[in-house]
């Protein structure tokens, strides 16, 4: 009974002598606070300090419907062809990455309502979309709890409309018009004062309208046309590498092809230098394909028939692997974003495109993420909507430096490194199940960041997703697929393009054509199908796919094929593996003359290639 009490008492004593280390811990943390003093690293960690990334929102003064989002050009354009003319500002900021515990923060759309939520991943947006709202992935990083200095951004319901508010004001004025207040969805850092919201308030309606639009068709003649390249010296790479077609169980598809391939070439004048070029591969084991239990399609509201404004730009970087392996301060990717940035209007561009293998294996070496982040954020100030393919050496399937024995990082298959079962349970050690891992590339790449994504096949995922804009009095589609896409995948994709019959389709994925121009017939030995199986079962059944973009392996080509409704289909190829400089594909489409033209330049070197300069004639588009 004595040691019962005994330890009755320690346990009161213990209580006590916490209840004081707390108290003095916070005085000391409040006194420093009075005193001027800046908070301890500490209280930094859980507070909002990461969250800088401004969101911006636009009401309808009709519907008193919403749209939040990180991009100007997104809300400007809300703005001008939905009618969402009321600018509240900045509402509230929010961060590009998951860094310090962030959460991803999903933007969902109701198709014929225009209404869109702002949620968090959970039961919750669950719900939302099994009520029939579609899931456009990740947008943006803020806390799903109280953070110290945060705000707390509410969801508001009116209806069957929706609106968020961060800031004393906005709640108070949507509550005054009848809105009801769900309570918080997520916590974000308060706008800066300097820049208040000039309005917080709308005459809502009684039902929302949906923006219409009509849909025109614009047939294409053809013309003669020039190809324009700088004139500077010619360095080129000196190698390529092709990889052997194998037979597919699946092909189905019987087509017509005819094929220009612009095999890599070397011109070198006295003042240039010769590149070489490798391409690693992971040594691999036999595929196991495993299909995700679901699948989203979004299709916002269309927009008006684009205005006829001649011809316009594309952008395409290679695999820009070597360039962020080489240090944070060797400057070739980012010189190339901002070359792109600083003359987007002279090239007219209207949209940037990437082949993958954007890292080495940055998954091990976050570093090599942080340079493709801080180079393809010039892209994003500039107002260019931009989507990269995932290439092998972004996700977990690369990542062990070939020495046998060694658990040192390389461009060989990690499953062969013996760190990856330590890292990993053994049955996850395969080649085939890490290249569908890709949490770090999601880590860093949002569908918030690209701009003009219109919907994702996995909810809050950039692996597999489409991208609209207007360009040359046309509409356009970038369809983004994962190397060697399983066949759940290029079922969605299918959907999406007999979606959009009236977009001109833009295929970009990490390998499809090989070095020497053909279409590649194997998956790499972990895949889940082939470029072949993607031709057979995808780019040669819609007549509105003009064109495909890939890399992985030898240095550039490009190529023509007849789909099965006897439209010309484009291929290019850029690769390079460029190790001292930059190149970049450029395009110039005019659709009133029928032609696509397309020229290698590197603005690190000012190179151009024109052995890889080509023009093709009587190109036709629709809608």
């Amino acid at each position: 009974m004595g040691r019962h009490v005994s330890r009755i008492h320690r346990a009161r004593r213990v209580r006590r002598l916490r209840r004081i280390r707390r108290g003095m811990a916070l005085g000391l943390v409040g006194a420093s606070l009075l005193a001027g003093l800046t908070a301890p690293a500490w209280a930094d960690s859980v507070s909002c300090g990461a969250m800088t990334v401004p969101v911006l929102q636009r009401v309808n003064p009709e519907t008193s419907l919403s749209i939040d989002t990180t991009w100007k050009q997104e809300a400007d354009n809300a703005a001008q062809r939905y009618g969402y003319t009321v600018d509240p500002g900045v509402v509230y900021k929010a961060a590009w990455d998951s860094r310090r515990g962030l959460v991803g923060i999903h933007r969902l759309y109701k198709p014929g309502g225009a209404d869109f939520r702002m949620l968090p991943a959970g039961p919750e947006l669950d719900a939302v979309v099994a009520s029939g709202y579609r899931d456009q992935g990740t947008w943006f990083y803020a806390s799903a709890g109280r953070r110290l200095g945060c705000v707390a951004v509410h969801t508001f319901v009116n209806g069957i409309r929706h609106r968020t508010a961060a800031t004393a004001e906005g709640k108070a004025a949507l509550v005054a018009q009848g809105w009801k207040d769900l309570g918080p969805s997520y916590w974000a850092a308060a706008p800066d004062p300097v820049t208040p919201p000039t309005s917080t308030s709308t005459l809502p309606t009684a039902t929302p309208s949906t923006p219409t639009s009509s849909t025109s068709t614009t047939s294409s003649s053809s013309s003669t046309s020039t190809t324009t390249v700088p004139t500077t010296t010619i360095t080129d790479p000196t190698t390529t590498t092709t990889l052997t077609p194998t037979t597919q169980p699946t092909t189905t598809t019987t087509s017509t092809t005819t094929t220009t391939t612009v095999p890599p070439t070397t011109t070198t004048q006295p003042t240039t230098t010769t590149t070489s070029t490798t391409t690693t591969q992971p040594t691999t084991t036999t595929t196991t394909t495993t299909p995700p239990t679901t699948t989203t399609t979004t299709t916002p509201p269309l927009p008006p028939d684009p205005t006829p404004d001649g011809s316009f730009g594309l952008a395409w970087l290679p695999d820009t692997q070597d360039e962020t392996s080489a240090g944070p301060y060797y400057d070739r990717f980012e010189q190339r974003t901002r070359w792109l940035a600083e003359n987007k209007d002279d090239l007219d561009l209207k949209f940037v495109g990437s082949s993958g293998d954007v890292t080495n294996w940055g998954w091990l070496v976050p570093s090599q993420f942080q340079v493709a982040s801080t180079a393809m954020q010039t892209i994003q100030d500039a107002g260019l909507p931009y989507a990269m393919a995932i290439g092998n050496h972004d996700t977990r399937a690369v990542g062990w430096n070939g020495v046998q024995g060694s658990t040192g990082y390389g461009g060989s298959a990690y499953m062969y490194n013996p760190e990856c079962k330590t890292r990993f349970p053994a049955s996850e050690c395969r080649s085939d199940y890490l290249v569908r891992h890709t949490e770090e590339f999601n880590g860093t790449f949002t569908a918030g960041r690209y701009g003009s994504v219109g919907g994702a096949y996995e909810p809050g995922k950039v692996d597999n997703i489409f991208s609209t804009f207007s360009a040359g009095g046309h509409r356009w589609l970038v369809l983004t697929l994962e190397l060697w896409a399983r066949p759940d995948v290029v079922s969605w994709a299918r959907t999406v393009v007999e979606e959009h019959p009236q977009h001109n389709v833009i295929i970009q994925t990490h390998a499809y054509l090989s070095g020497d121009g053909s279409i590649m017939g194997d998956n790499g030995g972990y895949g889940s199908t082939s470029p072949k199986y993607l031709w057979d079962n995808l780019v040669s059944q819609y007549p509105n796919i003009k064109m495909v973009f890939s890399g992985h392996v030898g240095v550039q080509a490009t190529r023509t094929d007849v789909g099965v409704h006897g439209n010309t289909v484009y291929s290019f190829l850029q690769c390079f593996h460029d190790k001292t400089s930059n190149p970049v594909r450029l395009l110039d489409i005019d659709p009133a003359a029928g032609t696509i033209s397309t020229r290698i330049y590197a603005p690190w070197t000012k190179t151009s290639y024109p052995d890889y300069a080509k023009t093709f004639s009587g190109v036709k588009f629709v809608g």
